[in-house]
């Protein structure tokens, strides 16, 4: 599906420069819409993509989530898989402490989330305050997640 929406947007791209853009989004799957609708029903176009945070405040807990997991408390590492993991990537992928490429959200904790969460650990231990730096999300790693 990513291929041929792909493939009707350099369509569209080429029409445009050509100077006739009505034909080319005519053809796209959602045209009343524009092109932002009809990337938006697609898998994630990049890793960031996958994700929309908001502001939670749900049993005593405040914070950032991307809606696929409230955790605060589970361990989470590397070989785990879910929706727990999803919601590691996007919050790895948002986090102003995170300064590495973007991870793909496929719920799969594979050595790139390990390395990801490595990386912002290391980050966040330099610049604010101490926690482990094993990769592994625990409560600590959690709060920061959900910080800013």
């Amino acid at each position: 599906m990513r291929i041929r929406m792909l493939a009707a947007t350099t369509t569209a791209v080429a029409a445009l420069l050509a100077g006739a853009p009505t034909a080319a989004w005519a053809a796209q799957p959602s045209a009343a819409a524009a092109p932002t609708a009809a990337w938006a029903a697609q898998p994630s176009v990049s890793a960031a993509a996958a994700c929309s945070l908001r502001w939670k405040t749900s049993g005593g807990y405040s914070g950032f989530t991307a809606g696929y997991s409230w955790a605060w408390n589970t361990v989470v590492q590397q070989g785990d898989a879910g929706n727990s993991v999803r919601e590691i990537q996007c919050l790895v992928n948002s986090h102003v402490s995170y300064n590495g490429p973007d991870l793909a959200v496929d719920g799969d904790y594979g050595a790139a989330t390990k390395s990801a969460v490595r990386s912002l650990q290391a980050d966040w231990n330099r610049d604010v305050s101490p926690i482990s730096v094993d990769g592994i999300v625990g409560p600590q790693t959690w709060r920061v997640l959900r910080s800013a």
